[in-house]
């Protein structure tokens, strides 16, 4: 799993953001015969294949991830986490392609996305737990909760 803080490294002073929020994000990824036969189900009806990649399974985030970096590597001013994507660029027309390219790609390999829950070309975006903007990175609201409960963790 990537670092939070690498990928808002990587985007944190973009001239605006566009965040993409995934449909089902696991259930799109479509397993193949060896891996349905691991998955397997046994119902009083028979053994139920699965074709899509169930929610519950320990290693399905990490072969997520990996599947989400593999298909946008090569796009700049794209960063993902499992299925939050964050797109970005040094101006409007650079973060125009950039959320071309990536809309593009999407389609391409048949993946939905929520737009209820997408935003486009916002001043800033919260993601991670961060605030993001062309002034860099600012912890989010919930930032300091989540220390208060590690420092009462670690005494």
């Amino acid at each position: 799993m990537p670092q939070p803080e690498d990928l808002m490294r990587r985007l944190g002073r973009g001239h605006c953001f566009t965040k993409i929020d995934l449909a089902d994000a696991y259930n799109q990824i479509c397993l193949g015969p060896e891996s349905q036969k691991k998955l397997a189900l046994s119902t009083h009806k028979g053994v139920l294949l699965q074709k899509r990649l169930p929610f519950g399974i320990t290693s399905a985030p990490g072969y997520f991830q990996e599947i989400m970096d593999q298909l946008t590597q090569d796009l700049p001013g794209v960063a993902v986490y499992l299925d939050d994507i964050l797109v970005s660029g040094n101006n409007a027309a650079e973060h125009l392609q950039n959320l071309r390219g990536l809309l593009q790609r999407l389609q391409d390999k048949g993946l939905r996305c929520r737009l209820e829950k997408c935003s486009f070309a916002q001043p800033f975006v919260e993601y991670l737990g961060h605030y993001l903007s062309k002034n860099g990175i600012a912890k989010g609201p919930k930032t300091d909760a989540i220390m208060k409960l590690q420092d009462l963790n670690s005494t």
